[in-house]
């Protein structure tokens, strides 16, 4: 996606596929480093971190997502109503019924097999398997002390939360105003995002 948009509006620029834990650039390599979702999929998050601050220059910008532990999201849709929807989705019908109110059939599917092949799992697998789709191996989410405790070695510009997802919520999230979305994204959203220069 990232060379088909560097041709679409021709941009000069390469496109590399690396181990953020392992990356073969040289110390202070860098200006900016952008990670937007991917690094909360990533078992060893302090090696990550790691290896952003080696290659970023004194002064660089990091621009980075964790997923957000103080949610909506997770707190009330994936440890409350989707363990107490998981049961529901081998019923006749039901699967119907949820994608009628909004939710993707793709997913509901992958749900009910995943819960007729394993219906006992971690919390740490529940967790995953709920926020990118069922196939997600793996998936970590972080609390305001947490985040801020990965950017050791940088001076945080900003914190802010966003992005409450009101399609999970079918006829009711239809219904909500924009005024009322982006006020829960703000305060309780699944999208905690950090602006940060590295330390000199």
């Amino acid at each position: 996606m990232t060379a088909a948009a560097l041709k679409l509006y021709g941009l000069p620029g390469t496109v590399e596929k690396r181990d953020v834990t392992a990356l073969p650039y040289p110390d202070r390599s860098f200006d900016v480093v952008y990670s937007f979702g991917a690094l909360p999929c990533i078992p060893d998050m302090e090696r990550a971190m790691a290896e952003i601050r080696r290659v970023l220059r004194p002064g660089g910008e990091l621009l980075v997502l964790f997923y957000n532990r103080s949610s909506i999201n997770y707190w009330i849709e994936i440890r409350l109503l989707r363990r107490l929807a998981r049961p529901l989705l081998v019923v006749p019908g039901m699967i119907t019924l949820l994608q009628w109110l909004g939710l993707p059939r793709d997913r509901l599917i992958g749900h009910r097999d995943l819960y007729r092949s394993a219906p006992r799992m971690s919390a740490e697998e529940w967790l995953s398997r709920n926020t990118d789709g069922p196939d997600n191996p793996y998936i970590c989410i972080h609390s305001s002390a947490e985040a801020e405790r990965l950017m050791s070695g940088f001076r945080i510009i900003s914190h802010t939360v966003h992005y409450f997802d009101y399609r999970h919520w079918g006829v009711l999230g239809r219904i909500m105003p924009m005024r009322l979305i982006r006020w829960l994204g703000a305060r309780w959203g699944w999208h905690r995002i950090l602006y940060a220069h590295k330390h000199g």
